[in-house]
């Protein structure tokens, strides 16, 4: 049975490990400990027109090119390892998305990308591939008429997405680079039936992976603003546990990410162990319109607004008075959606900041002998 209950290919609260100087260093001074990892939305605009999008009202901007590459340059010489590439809105419609990920690659850092695969042609494969340490597709579908319903387009792009797919896994396969490519399903009652349909699809174009995980749905009276159908997520984790149980091969697997026990009983809200967001010390968002954000999921937001990028450098936005209010003003229990990835990292790191030096020491040694493929993208 290849579908596992594990993200793929391993969990933030895995991979933080792999970084024990960095986890004492922002635990001691997180004023001054710079992250590991820095999202980036190239831009807010977008070639689906998904009725569930998670950032709707952003409007069509486009990161500035020169701020771009200055901030990767400062950002290699603070100690950031690696760039994901996501959105906000597409990224491979930024008209320098090339550009920037030779950018990053020139800096010494890696590169992920996050992507509807649209407008990731054959040609964007062959020149952006050698620089990138994975790809992740948007899939949500199974079919022409499930893709119409979760991303608002039709048949003819549905087709478009597949082809590209091919032609990427095809690349991959004829450069030999060992980059991670896989695709995510975000669970929906529109899309439950189509399962199999998408684990089919996924498979048959080359890629490695298909990772199933629940949708956040805005619900402006939920805690974070977000909430879940757990009605759906009940009956599509019963049904890819019970159901999906064919023998994939050694090249492709099935992943189920923070589902239904992360959603109820200890992992929600209610249960929240650290009052702080820890996970922000490790990880940070450059919006498309230029600015620091301290959470992927409330970027364009004011509240989570760390700096403009625009008017100062990365180390001043790092080390003024505005992060640090944020560094202590995010409590999960009271501000942050439900089930958010960086979950695991704040349950751990609040228990370390409450042992001893010694204790510390000892669980970080522990700790660090599990190797995690992607270690620098939290």
């Amino acid at each position: 049975m290849n579908v596992n209950s594990m993200l793929a290919p391993a969990a933030v609260g895995q991979k933080i490990y792999l970084h024990p100087k960095r986890i004492k260093d922002a635990l001691a001074n997180p004023a001054a400990t710079f992250p590991i990892t820095l999202d980036v939305d190239p831009t807010t605009t977008c070639n689906s027109r998904c009725p569930k999008c998670t950032f709707p009202n952003t409007g069509k901007m486009f990161l500035d090119f020169d701020l771009f590459k200055r901030t990767i340059k400062e950002a290699a010489q603070l100690g950031v390892k690696a760039v994901a590439f996501t959105g906000g809105g597409e990224p491979t419609l930024h008209p320098r998305f090339i550009e920037m990920v030779k950018t990053v690659k020139e800096n010494g850092l890696e590169a992920g990308l996050i992507t509807n695969g649209l407008a990731f042609s054959a040609r964007m494969a062959e020149e952006t591939l050698p620089m990138l340490e994975w790809v992740r597709f948007s899939l949500d579908a199974g079919s022409a008429e499930m893709y119409h319903k979760t991303h608002g387009l039709n048949e003819v792009q549905f087709n478009k997405l597949a082809s590209n797919i091919t032609s990427a896994c095809k690349i991959r396969k004829r450069l030999g680079f060992p980059i991670g490519m896989g695709a995510s399903y975000l669970i929906l009652e529109a899309n439950e039936a189509d399962f199999q349909g998408a684990i089919r699809i996924a498979r048959g174009t080359g890629l490695n992976f298909l990772q199933f995980k629940p949708m956040q749905l805005h619900d402006l009276c939920a805690i974070g603003g977000f909430t879940y159908d757990l009605e759906v997520l009940r009956s599509a984790e019963r049904m890819l546990k019970e159901k999906l149980t064919g023998d994939y091969g050694e090249t492709f697997h099935v992943y189920l990410t923070r589902m239904c026990p992360h959603l109820m009983g200890k992992g929600s809200v209610e249960y929240r162990e650290s009052p702080l967001c820890y996970g922000q010390r490790f990880t940070t968002s450059l919006g498309a319109d230029g600015r620091l954000y301290a959470c992927c999921h409330y970027k364009y937001d004011p509240r989570f607004e760390l700096g403009n990028l625009n008017f100062s450098t990365f180390q001043q936005i790092w080390t003024s008075k505005q992060r640090h209010s944020l560094l202590f003003g995010i409590q999960p229990q009271k501000s942050c959606l439900n089930n958010c990835k960086l979950e695991g990292l704040n349950e751990d790191l609040h228990r370390l900041a409450g042992l001893t030096i010694e204790e510390m020491e000892q669980q970080l040694r522990e700790k660090a002998g599990q190797n995690c493929k992607d270690a620098n993208f939290i």
